[in-house]
């Protein structure tokens, strides 16, 4: 990434790292505020402020500063009343299994005396208050209220979006909002405080440059983010990242205007672009480019340009080549936008590919030679695999053996010893770049099976963007087959960008008889943002099996439906190379004794979006997302 470049010690900035806190007048006094409240035992504390302005960085330096108040934070605002009490007794360690709200209310007020009595002071700390229902804010004031006294009662502190105050002030909570002694406001920064939090977080990272963003570019950055920290850090960290994808050495406004467009601030660049000759500046005369979804809540870096090609001499040619796609005819310089969601763009333009590639094709029927486009892309894609290999001796060594092998059979399927095989390798990575499918997924399992012990299947999972993904959810259905936990993989947990993870699913086949079997994958991914995806595999993928009794794998042949494929190793240790699979099985390779013969797997797998499961997945994590301004919805998710 772009620390080398830089030469910073980390990355500047983390949204949510309080690792280096920024501090100013607003923030020093809200925790100081929200400490000296709860230190003096005054019930209700209330601090309000738009998303991203630091609320969530002020309750952490309160956690590292008040070490002498045991705090416990309440995440879910979904809960109701028992839930809470369930939660407050569980974090303090109360035995609660078993009793009513009642008696668990007398539990908790017994348990808060004690430890006043000792001199420790318990804080709840609620965030999304603006969620609680007022059923929850109702009765925790009556249960607050009840200790007679006021040493003995638990502290509350709200933390929420300003709209938590417009319901504070309907009738029913007026004793409520008489219980709030203490209200902090956190405000944006200021036009001085923006340049401030730049230098400070770049000081924090080790950075001895001091004139990295000029006064200019600053000045360009506080107009887009308007102060907001949380804007300021995630337009910042992408900035810094084209930048160093350029070769630039300054942070200029014009890299400000072009990190911006493609960031997330589409419609404050519009406005900037709209506004005459102002104190800030003319922004450069560069079209609009059009938006994913929503215009000025969506990321799209769609001329970011570093899927696969990301040498200087592939980005700088591009142009040319661009240029003479469109005059042969195999480019339309038309396309439409990407109807999947954009983490980051493929740098092969859009292919005349638009009906998925037939692996059943003869072999004479294959065009040739290959598209120059095709061809590019492939080339990036070895350049990929020859990156990737750089970063491999940096992996655990349980973690070495799969990914090598990965590695080495695409390293041979894209070199060509297989004439046939390397061409559909080189359809299905165009295509891939055409999709802009942010990850490749590729399947290993071996060719014999037994009836009696499990099978290992494993899963690389390899991230092509620059962006990590928080989570990832695997789950797989086939026919004929016994799949484990039914088929769902443990979720796999930030992956980063330009990296790459391999898991396992045992299976076991339970009839002698089972010559093929077919599968399907799902795939859920929740990217950068928080925002989750959802893809299938486009078409059905076959293994042929062979039973006990067979010596030799089959060979790999183009399926005449376009379904992926099994492809064996061709390498003379193939046989023997297969221990890793059944040492990283699920079981602890102690119920994978049946995964022997020869290695087989897939190419990338092409995936396609699954729109109905995407909003389903997204309905199930909408409560826990603000609401604000334009600006402040986009970064919700950060």
């Amino acid at each position: 990434m772009y620390t080398a470049y830089f030469g910073f010690n980390s990355k500047p900035f983390k949204p949510k790292d309080s690792a280096h806190y920024y501090r100013n007048g607003n923030f020093d006094a809200a925790c100081a505020d929200i400490l000296d409240g709860i230190r003096e035992k005054r019930g209700f504390i209330l601090l309000t402020g738009e998303a991203g302005v630091g609320k969530t960085l002020v309750i952490r330096r309160c956690l590292a500063e008040g070490t002498d108040i045991r705090f416990i934070q309440l995440l879910n605002a979904s809960f109701d009343f028992y839930d809470t009490l369930n939660y407050l007794c569980s974090s303090l360690g109360l035995a609660a299994e078993g009793l009513d709200a009642d008696q668990q209310q007398r539990l908790l007020l017994e348990t808060l005396a004690t430890q006043a009595r000792r001199g420790q002071v318990v804080a709840l700390l609620m965030d999304d208050a603006q969620h609680l229902s007022d059923e929850v804010l109702l009765r925790l004031h009556d249960f607050v209220e009840t200790p007679a006294l006021p040493s003995q009662r638990l502290q509350i502190v709200l933390v929420g979006l300003p709209e938590i105050a417009t319901t504070l002030d309907r009738p029913e909570f007026a004793a409520l909002r008489h219980s709030i002694r203490v209200r902090c406001h956190l405000e944006p920064l200021s036009a001085l405080e923006t340049g401030l939090f730049i230098h400070q977080q770049l000081e924090a990272a080790g950075s001895a440059a001091g004139g990295l963003f000029s006064a200019a570019a600053i000045d360009r950055i506080g107009f887009y983010c308007r102060g907001v920290p949380r804007a300021i850090a995630i337009l910042c960290d992408a900035i810094l990242l084209l930048a160093s994808l350029q070769s630039e050495r300054e942070i200029t406004p014009t890299l400000v205007d072009e990190a911006a467009q493609n960031c997330f601030l589409g419609e404050q660049a519009k406005l900037l672009t709209d506004t005459p000759n102002s104190q800030r500046g003319v922004p450069p005369k560069s079209p609009q480019i059009p938006m994913a979804g929503s215009p000025d809540l969506q990321f799209d870096l769609a001329e970011f340009d570093f899927l696969f090609e990301f040498d200087d001499k592939t980005v700088l040619a591009k142009p040319a080549a661009l240029e003479g796609a469109v005059a042969e005819g195999t480019l339309n310089p038309a396309r439409e936008p990407a109807s999947q969601p954009t983490v980051v763009s493929a740098t092969t333009p859009s292919l005349d590919l638009s009906k998925p590639t037939a692996l059943g094709a003869p072999e004479e029927s294959l065009p040739q030679p290959p598209t120059p486009l095709a061809t590019a892309a492939l080339d990036g894609f070895r350049q990929l695999l020859t990156e990737w290999a750089g970063k491999l001796e940096r992996n655990h060594p349980q973690r070495q053996e799969p990914l090598r092998y990965f590695l080495d059979r695409y390293q041979q399927m894209a070199q060509g010893a297989d004439p046939q095989l390397t061409h559909v390798l080189q359809q299905r990575i165009a295509r891939l770049a055409e999709i802009q499918q942010p990850i490749m997924v590729g399947l290993a399992t071996t060719s014999h099976f037994s009836t009696e012990q499990d099978s290992v299947l494993c899963a690389l999972l390899f991230n092509s963007t620059w962006w990590l993904f928080r989570e990832i959810r695997l789950r797989f259905r086939g026919t004929d087959l016994m799949l484990a936990n039914d088929g769902r993989i443990a979720p796999l947990r930030l992956l980063d960008g330009r990296d790459a993870e391999v898991v396992y699913l045992n299976y076991r086949c339970p009839f002698a008889d089972s010559a093929q079997i077919e599968l399907w994958m799902e795939l859920d991914v929740c990217d950068h943002r928080g925002d989750w995806h959802a893809y299938n595999t486009r078409c059905r993928i076959q293994l042929d099996f062979l039973s006990d009794s067979a010596a030799e794998p089959s060979s790999g042949r183009l399926d005449a439906e376009g379904n992926d494929q099994f492809w064996p190793d061709p390498s003379p240790n193939a046989l023997t190379e297969g221990a890793w699979l059944r040492a990283n099985s699920p079981s602890g390779g102690t119920g994978a004794a049946g995964a022997t013969g020869a290695l087989v797997c897939t190419l990338p797998l092409e995936l396609e979006a699954d729109p109905a499961r995407t909003r389903h997945l997204r309905e199930v994590t909408a409560r826990a997302l603000g609401r604000g301004t334009p600006l402040t919805l986009s970064l919700i998710h950060i």
